[in-house]
C-alpha cells in the first residue's frame, strides 16, 4: 500500500467516525479525490512506460543490429586484407621467378594463375567492403532522421499525457472545492 492509499484510507476511516455530517462528507470526498488522483497517476505512469519503454527497447534492438552489421563489415575487411597480403606475396614470388628462371614455364603459369585468382578475390572483397560501407552510411543517415522524428513523437506523447493528467487532477480538485463550497475560503 502506497502513501496515497494510506492517507486516503486514514481519511476515510476518520469520515466513518461521523463526528459531524459535513465533516464526514468533506473527509469522504477528500479521500475519494486522493484515490482518483492515484488512479490517474498510475494510468499516466503506465502510458509513459509503454510509450518511452517501447522506444528505448526499439533503440536497443537497432543498436544490436548495427553492431552485427559492423562485425560483418569488419570480417569482410579482414578477408580483404588477407587476400591483398597473399596477392602481394604471390606477385613478389612471380616477379622473382620471372626474373631468375625464365625456363620453368609451368611454375610461372601456375603462379600467374594464382595471382590472377587472388586479384579477383581482392577486387571482389574490396567491392563488398565498399558496398557495405556505403549501405551503412546511407542507412545511418536514414536512421538518424527517422529516429529523431520517432523520439520527438514519443516525447510529444509523453508531454501531452502529462498535461492531460494535470488537467484531470485540476478538474478533480475543482470539483471537490465546488461540491464542498470551499471556493469562498
Amino acid at each position: 500500500m502506497g502513501v496515497t492509499e494510506e492517507i486516503s484510507s486514514t481519511i476515510d476511516a476518520l469520515a466513518d467516525l461521523e463526528i459531524l455530517k459535513t465533516t464526514s462528507d468533506l473527509l469522504g470526498e477528500f479521500a475519494e479525490v486522493h484515490l482518483k488522483l492515484r488512479e490517474n497517476l498510475d494510468r499516466v505512469n503506465l502510458l509513459d512506460q509503454l510509450t518511452l519503454g517501447f522506444t528505448i527497447e526499439e533503440y536497443l534492438r537497432i543498436i544490436g543490429s548495427v553492431k552485427s552489421v559492423f562485425e560483418a563489415r569488419s570480417k569482410i575487411y579482414q578477408q580483404y586484407i588477407t587476400y591483398k597480403n597473399d596477392l602481394t606475396k604471390k606477385q613478389e614470388s612471380l616477379d622473382k621467378l620471372n626474373s631468375k628462371y625464365k625456363s620453368s614455364v609451368d611454375k610461372i603459369n601456375l603462379l600467374t594463375f594464382e595471382v590472377d585468382k587472388l586479384k579477383q578475390k581482392v577486387t571482389q572483397f574490396e567491392k563488398s567492403f565498399n558496398n557495405i560501407s556505403d549501405t551503412i552510411k546511407s542507412e545511418i543517415d536514414k536512421f538518424e532522421m527517422d529516429k529523431i522524428e520517432d523520439f520527438r513523437n514519443s516525447v510529444e506523447i509523453f508531454i501531452e499525457s502529462s498535461i492531460e493528467s494535470q488537467k484531470q487532477s485540476i478538474e478533480l480538485w475543482e470539483t471537490f472545492y465546488d461540491r464542498q463550497n470551499l471556493a469562498q475560503i
